[in-house]
C-alpha cells in the first residue's frame, strides 16, 4: 500500500485552490479597472476651457467650497 498518493492529492487540491483564487482576484481587478472602479470626483479639462470653466467644474464636483470659489473667482477674470 502506497501512502504517497494521498499527500500528492492534497497538494494538488491546494494548488488548484490557489490558482482559482488568483484567477478570481485578477478578474475582479480587471473588471474594476475597466468600469473605473470606485470613482473619484475628477473632472476633465478640455482644450478650450477657461480658468473660470475649470473653477466652475471644481465647485460643481464639490472639490472646493463656495467660499473657495468666491475667493478664486476674481483671479479667473
Amino acid at each position: 500500500m502506497e501512502h504517497g498518493h494521498g499527500m500528492a492529492m492534497e497538494g494538488s487540491a491546494i494548488l488548484w485552490t490557489v490558482i482559482i483564487a488568483a484567477v478570481v482576484i485578477i478578474a475582479l481587478v480587471l473588471i474594476l479597472n475597466r468600469t473605473g472602479g470606485p470613482r473619484q470626483n475628477k473632472f476633465e479639462v478640455n482644450q478650450g476651457d477657461t480658468p473660470m470653466d475649470i473653477l466652475k467644474k471644481r465647485y460643481a464636483l464639490g472639490e472646493i467650497t463656495k467660499e473657495e470659489f468666491d475667493e478664486m473667482k476674481p483671479a479667473c477674470r
